[in-house]
């Protein structure tokens, strides 16, 4: 009998775990997408919905910000340690992304060519440490305030919005494999118009 309630607990914060992780990632997709618009968008004068997906979402920064959440945690002791992981983590998942979207779709979304020390224009120095900064964010800041907040997101809205949100999403994803996101700013970039 007691071992019962024991297995549920573990089943509930397991549940809660991932729930806790699945949510983090569409709050930093959705950080990303503000942050490139907005960033990106100043050299452009407007802001721009970046990313292969239509919606308001970019999924490199969900994935790369739910990894640092699950990882880096345990690090806490060690900065140095958590900017070296971070900025590994985003370079790898930077990259890949690039390689896999370029052979996919034959088009690229992002080009860092003529950024100092860039890998083929996939990824460069000056991003990997912005992102290793973000890694300490999350930990020292993001993460303690992230589970603060979940604490309170319980009872059917956010469920329902939650599901709505992950609906909408996947329905995204589909629109976006047979026509994906493309433009000025987007995939063809300011240096590009310019050599035209």
């Amino acid at each position: 009998m007691n071992g019962i309630p024991a297995k549920t607990t573990i089943n509930n914060r397991s549940a809660e775990k991932i729930l806790f992780w699945a949510a983090s990632f569409f709050l930093f997709a959705f950080i990303g997408w503000l942050w490139e618009g907005c960033f990106v968008g100043c050299s452009y004068g407007a802001f721009l919905n970046r990313g292969f997906l239509h919606g308001p979402w970019l999924p490199i920064y969900g994935v790369g910000g739910t990894s640092m959440l699950i990882l880096l945690p345990r690090f806490k002791k060690h900065p140095a340690l958590i900017f070296l992981i971070a900025t590994g983590i985003s370079g790898i998942l930077e990259y890949c992304t690039s390689f896999v979207l370029e052979t996919i779709f034959h088009t690229r979304w992002w080009d860092y060519s003529d950024q100092f020390l860039n890998i083929n224009g996939r990824i460069s120095i000056v991003n990997l440490v912005l992102f290793g900064i973000a890694g300490l964010a999350i930990v020292y800041v993001a993460e303690p305030l992230m589970r603060t907040v979940f604490r309170k997101l319980e009872g059917e809205i956010f469920y329902t919005v939650f599901a709505f949100v992950v609906i909408l999403f996947l329905a995204d994803i589909l629109l976006s494999v047979v026509s994906p996101n493309a433009g000025i700013g987007i995939t063809c970039f300011r240096r590009n118009l310019e050599e035209k």
